[in-house]
């Protein structure tokens, strides 16, 4: 909704073009067949996949994934980042070094230190996305 409130109006009226030629020129039942096959190709691929829960409170999501997926080990990411002689490292700021929404917006002692340490390496260039939306 923010999207759509903060956009600028030549954007909002080319959007209300497009999706009233669409809805001018399509009727209910071409949008009821269109609705049951994207339900049929998404159930298609329903019985293939492995269902995850992952988070907590707010934060729990179930993820579908694909029954091949392997989910990395630390050991290998430990080891790969070791034997790198040049790293790139991002983290955004909303989310990564500050929670999400969070009122204190300034880093904590431990999470300043991290940084100085990853930033002190010289393998690593470290970027920081400090856009807060």
């Amino acid at each position: 909704m923010n999207e759509a409130v903060s956009m600028n109006e030549a954007e909002k009226q080319l959007r209300h073009e497009k999706h009233y030629r669409y809805v001018s020129t399509h009727d209910v039942a071409y949008w009821s067949r269109s609705f049951l096959q994207d339900m049929e190709r998404t159930c298609a691929d329903h019985f293939r996949k492995r269902c995850y829960g992952i988070g907590l409170g707010f934060g729990f999501r179930v993820v579908s994934l694909d029954p091949n997926f392997r989910k990395l080990s630390i050991d290998d990411i430990v080891n790969a980042y070791i034997k790198l002689k040049s790293r790139a490292i991002s983290l955004d700021y909303d989310g990564t070094v500050m929670p999400q929404n969070s009122i204190i917006k300034s880093p904590s002692a431990e999470v300043i230190s991290t940084l100085n340490k990853i930033s002190g390496d010289p393998n690593n260039t470290t970027f920081i996305d400090m856009c807060m939306n």
